[in-house]
């Protein structure tokens, strides 16, 4: 999944999901709930899983170094992590986890979970 697309009465949104995420908090709890709202369960389902790969990822990049061990073989987005100095990798480790606690707090998608 690489775009969102969000239609709503007043209009759309289209979310490059690799380039958006992680985003800060304030951004996050405005997005979640309209995607709750107005997205597919396939679009929100796909989302979680993206959150839950990526918050898994740069933890497993920060505690050895090699981020891949933590995600499947064929996940693509992870090399754009690869280059970030440590600080950096922690500062995106600390946004993608209040990303996935806060779409699971919302209960945006919990179906993607079982």
């Amino acid at each position: 999944m690489d775009v969102l697309e969000i239609r709503y009465e007043n209009g759309h949104m289209t979310i490059n999901i690799p380039v958006y995420f992680p985003c800060l908090q304030k951004h996050a709890r405005k997005l979640f709930p309209m995607i709750k709202r107005y997205c597919t369960g396939d679009d929100r389902a796909a989302l979680g899983r993206y959150l839950f790969l990526l918050r898994a990822f740069l933890q497993a990049q920060m505690e050895t170094g090699d981020g891949f061990s933590g995600v499947p073989p064929d996940w693509e987005y992870g090399s754009r992590f690869v280059t970030y100095s440590v600080t950096e990798q922690k500062s995106l480790y600390k946004r993608a986890d209040s990303n996935y606690r806060l779409y699971c707090k919302l209960e945006v998608d919990d179906e993607w979970m079982k």
